[in-house]
């Protein structure tokens, strides 16, 4: 059976084209035999006939010829029989071509700005829980303060935490965004991987910005007659 010449997979007879790869098949030439050519005819050569012994000359004086035997048959050597004539392509066809290994493709690099956004996304929920205890903590030494007669900077420590809690916060959320939607673009094509990061990140984001918006609102409320 007769093989592809570009990735050795078995031919059907008669086959044009690769089921495989699809390579082009060239039809197998014919190769061609010449039978041997008949031997060319014998020569045989006469003998030559004995001349007779002259009369005049006595018995004695000269010997009789000997008799001249007929040579062998001379035959003509037979031409060898040309080698059949084998193309080049057909040579090409029956070598199996070596298995040259495919390569291995190189796997798609993680997007950091994925990773990021999903970091950021989840740090204003835990800046949030530790930030709402230490505040407790300060309201509560305020209050201590205020009932022993040291009102004069009592709510300080506990308004600087609560600023600084929604004020990081923000700069949390903001990356979340900036990093979440770069982690998309990068994804987008393939080129990278962690499409789930981004869009995780995206998503805790923004179920954190609307408790931070909330959590505000409350504040502001609540303490209102220690901010004014």
């Amino acid at each position: 059976m007769d093989t592809c010449i570009a990735c050795a997979s078995p031919l059907r007879d008669g086959a044009r084209f690769c089921t495989r790869c699809g390579t082009a098949v060239a039809p197998r030439p014919e190769i061609e035999f010449v039978e041997d050519a008949p031997p060319p005819p014998v020569l045989e050569v006469a003998a030559a006939p004995s001349m007779p012994a002259s009369p005049a000359a006595p018995a004695s004086a000269a010997p009789p010829a000997s008799p001249v035997t007929a040579a062998s048959p001379v035959t003509a050597a037979s031409p060898a029989a040309p080698a059949p004539a084998v193309s080049s392509l057909a040579a090409r066809e029956t070598a199996i071509p070596a298995r040259i290994p495919a390569p291995v493709p190189a796997a798609a690099p993680l997007s950091r700005a994925a990773v990021g956004s999903l970091l950021a996304g989840v740090a204003p929920l835990l800046v949030s829980v530790g930030g709402n205890a230490l505040a407790s903590r300060f309201g509560v030494q305020a209050v201590e303060a205020i009932n022993a007669g040291r009102p004069e900077g009592a709510w300080a420590p506990f308004l600087t935490t609560l600023t600084l809690l929604f004020l990081a916060n923000a700069v949390l959320l903001a990356l979340c965004g900036v990093l979440g939607r770069r982690g998309l673009r990068q994804t987008r094509s393939g080129a990278m991987t962690g499409r789930p990061f981004a869009v995780a990140g995206l998503a805790t984001g923004a179920v954190n910005l609307v408790l931070w918006i909330v959590g505000l609102g409350v504040t502001l409320v609540r303490y209102s007659a220690i901010l004014t």
